[in-house]
């Protein structure tokens, strides 16, 4: 049996990205939309029709490695999760109005979501970013959250 070359080229995925397959993904996920749509197509899984909140980590991986202003992070892997958890809870409080859990297209579209992650590639100073990315803003939430939680098992409770 002949494989249909998509199947081809999804298949050579885990190896390498080819021209092919960039190709084929541009015309087929991003071509025919605007920045919102390839934002929240490259963001969620394939075949759902919202972003989760572990879609986010990827991203936040690569701010981590590579912006100047998280530099002082990289020898850090327990402050690093914990900045990388805050910043995506941030972003689901302020962008999914609705606490679903599940950001949809349209979300995204009535958010500044797309801007402070433009914001954020561009500024070398983090704490500039005030949208979700301080870390200032991220050791501010963290030591009141460090404050609350009397047993440290990393839960907040009304006692």
């Amino acid at each position: 049996k002949k494989k249909k070359k998509s199947n081809d080229l999804l298949d050579q995925l885990d190896k390498f990205i080819t021209y092919d397959i960039f190709k084929w993904y541009w015309t087929q996920e991003m071509e025919d939309y605007d920045l919102s749509e390839r934002f929240f197509r490259l963001l969620k899984k394939p075949h759902e029709n919202y972003v989760a909140k572990d879609d986010f980590g990827p991203l936040i991986k690569e701010l981590l490695n590579d912006h100047p202003g998280l530099e002082f992070l990289s020898n850090h892997a327990e402050f690093q999760d914990k900045y990388a958890i805050t910043v995506i809870t941030r972003i689901f409080y302020t962008v999914n109005i609705c606490h679903s859990g599940r950001i949809t297209s349209r979300q995204i579209r009535r958010s500044d979501l797309l801007s402070a992650f433009q914001q954020v590639d561009e500024e070398e100073d983090i704490n500039k970013v005030t949208r979700y990315f301080s870390y200032e803003h991220f050791y501010v939430l963290y030591c009141r959250f460090w404050e609350l939680d009397h047993d440290r098992d990393y839960k907040i409770t009304r006692e």
